[in-house]
């Protein structure tokens, strides 16, 4: 049985963040639970980042950097390594979590000992943050096995779980798997929760608890044209693999729905951003 107070680790990889890094960690050390490590590794920025993060006097924050450019899947898998708390979180470099976020995810796990991973709605915000769009994914809170969660993501075509800052994992599910990043960076969340979701139940949260941040300088920007490739390729690998049974219709609707995502966040971007 959990303490109602575990040790979360909230780990931000960094590179070149200097525009958002200060507003990404002022929200994490707002939060209104407290018992946090925040975990900073940064993949030799060749800006000021560093110098921003090491000016942020807080004994929560544990900075460390690569000795060489890694690139987003080792340096997210060595957070894996680096995290010491019960339960894991990845806050991108320009993402914000709002104020009672990891309070309601960590009482979502706690409450809920076979649940794996909890996921929550989030905003999509500019680079002023100004909020552009608020989606409700999901609309009430809930229970659901996670290899309907996965398959309800392969079917529509997208990730329906949600960026790395909405979601919050058992981090003893994570090592006792081995569990790393890898693959395609567009969908290296994906990827991994496609892993975490066949070794127990999701919880999710009607809340919106964070807000992903979207401007043309993003790597979402810049692949956007290329998404439905990735996303056909995801989930030929995971067909290949057999980690999932995706049903034919299913697979067939998932490659139609994620062309149809494209154009959608095509045309999006290019309005609003």
């Amino acid at each position: 049985m959990l303490n109602e107070n575990p040790l979360v680790s909230v780990c931000i990889p960094t590179f070149n963040a200097e525009k958002h890094i200060k507003k990404t960690i002022d929200s994490v050390l707002a939060q209104s639970y407290q018992n946090l490590q925040l975990i900073i590794l940064d993949d030799c920025s060749t800006d000021s980042t560093m110098k921003i993060i090491k000016s942020i006097d807080d004994p929560r924050i544990e900075i460390f950097e690569n000795e060489t450019n890694l690139g987003p899947q080792e340096t997210w898998s060595k957070l894996i390594d680096l995290a010491g708390g019960v339960f894991f979180k990845i806050v991108c470099h320009d993402d914000v979590l709002y104020p009672e976020c990891i309070a309601v995810q960590v009482q979502a796990l706690i409450e809920n000992e076979d649940v794996v991973l909890v996921a929550s709605n989030r905003d999509i915000i500019d680079k002023n943050d100004k909020v552009i769009f608020s989606p409700k994914r999901f609309r009430k809170n809930i229970q659901v096995l996670g290899e309907r969660l996965l398959l309800s993501s392969l079917r529509k075509g997208t990730n329906t779980v949600g960026e790395p800052h909405a979601v919050m994992i058992r981090l003893d599910v994570i090592r006792n798997a081995n569990l790393r990043f890898e693959g395609n960076f567009y969908l290296i969340d994906l990827a991994f929760y496609s892993k975490v979701l066949m070794l127990g139940d999701a919880f999710i949260l009607s809340r919106t608890l964070s807000a992903f941040r979207v401007y043309r300088e993003t790597a979402s920007y810049r692949l956007s044209m290329s998404q439905a490739a990735c996303f056909i390729g995801f989930v030929n690998k995971l067909r290949a693999g057999g980690i999932v049974k995706v049903p034919l219709f299913d697979y067939w609707i998932g490659c139609v729905g994620s062309l149809s995502n494209q154009v959608s966040r095509f045309v999006f971007y290019k309005i609003f951003l």
